[in-house]
């Protein structure tokens, strides 16, 4: 029984501790891997364990040395796996789980070991015991940050969004400037149907941010009442799991992805341009910061393992990235008009 005991626990340790080494790389499954190992841990392995350890000892008045063990390490766990998913309680179950270790499991546990002078299963237990907390606090190294770190984000989203109102102003402007100057009615239609395009996926990634503010706390409803985010008010900026009902996984085609439907209309708009215009300099899709790459990170699963304030920041980079291309765009049509009324 001891051996199967040993062998499980092992098993177990490192099922937790691969699930630590997936959560860290964004690799599929960390989550199933970490509720897994932890709830088999919490709700048989350690019962089991601590049980059989219990009944096979000589000295039976140490049971509440037993049931310390297994309160500490199930809080602990617990509250790991309330954070990973996200689930109510998750803070109150950390703030009582990583103190107990050394303010009630450790000072009973020395007490007993010096008192007993001997060696027994409860060293093993104490060792998976160290192993298990400092897979925890791995974990919570890896699924959260320090304030600090969220908010450094807001400078850069700051800066995004006022790049692509200015770009949007002189989008405006050349726009009409060409229009003006247009006679044939096919490139007028174009020209519309490239500003109608930029402006609707452009629409579409703000609403995406406004719903996954919403998403992250209701407060945060009121502080984007008046259209105007001050994005260091927002509460819950590291939240996780706030999806959109604007994307969805890649590969299921059961709900339409509409960021990435009014991504194609403007790549389609691009193209249709690209006929008669000399574009392929600015639509280069080798470019890291391309909009055929950016698509990658438009799905649902990217969104649930990213915190809210990196959810705002990458869909206001994309904003960025659509005006900034717009502008190149038109940018190049004014110049080749000017060339040919010269």
């Amino acid at each position: 029984m001891k051996k199967i005991i040993y062998i499980s626990g092992i098993i177990l340790i490192n099922m937790q501790l691969m699930g630590v080494i997936f959560k860290v790389n964004h690799w599929p499954g960390a989550g199933i891997i970490l509720m897994l190992s932890i709830l088999l841990m919490v709700l048989l392995f350690f019962p089991i364990a601590l049980t059989t350890s219990y009944k096979q000892h000589k000295d039976k008045s140490q049971l509440h040395l037993y049931i310390i063990a297994y309160i500490t390490i199930a809080i602990e766990s617990l509250g790991m796996l309330f954070k990973i998913m996200h689930w109510p309680g998750a803070s109150v179950l950390i703030f009582i789980g990583l103190p107990l270790p050394f303010l009630l499991f450790l000072p009973f546990y020395l007490r007993y070991h010096n008192k007993a002078k001997v060696k027994s299963d409860k060293n093993f237990f104490g060792v998976i015991f160290f192993m298990i907390y400092m897979a925890v606090i791995s974990s919570f190294l890896a699924l959260d940050a320090s304030m600090e770190v969220y908010e450094s984000f807001i400078p850069q989203i700051e800066k995004s969004v006022a790049e692509s109102s200015l770009f949007d102003e002189k989008n405006n402007q050349s726009y009409k400037l060409l229009i003006q100057n247009q006679e044939n009615e096919a490139d007028i239609s174009n020209l519309q149907l490239l500003n109608t395009s930029a402006d609707n996926l452009c629409k579409i990634l703000g609403d995406a941010k406004r719903e996954i503010i919403i998403s992250a706390s209701k407060i945060n409803k009121q502080l984007i009442a008046n259209e105007t985010y001050n994005y260091y008010s927002l509460k819950d900026l590291y939240k996780k799991g706030n999806t959109v009902s604007f994307v969805n996984q890649k590969g299921d085609d059961s709900k339409e992805n509409l960021i990435e439907t009014k991504l194609i209309e403007f790549e389609n708009a691009i193209k249709i341009l690209s006929e008669k215009n000399k574009l392929n300099d600015i639509v280069n899709y080798e470019d890291s910061y391309a909009l055929a790459l950016i698509r990658n990170n438009m799905y649902e699963d990217r969104f649930l393992e990213k915190s809210m304030i990196e959810n705002l920041s990458a869909l206001s980079f994309m904003q960025n990235r659509v005006r900034l291309i717009e502008y190149q765009i038109l940018n190049l049509l004014n110049q080749q008009a000017s060339t040919l009324q010269n």
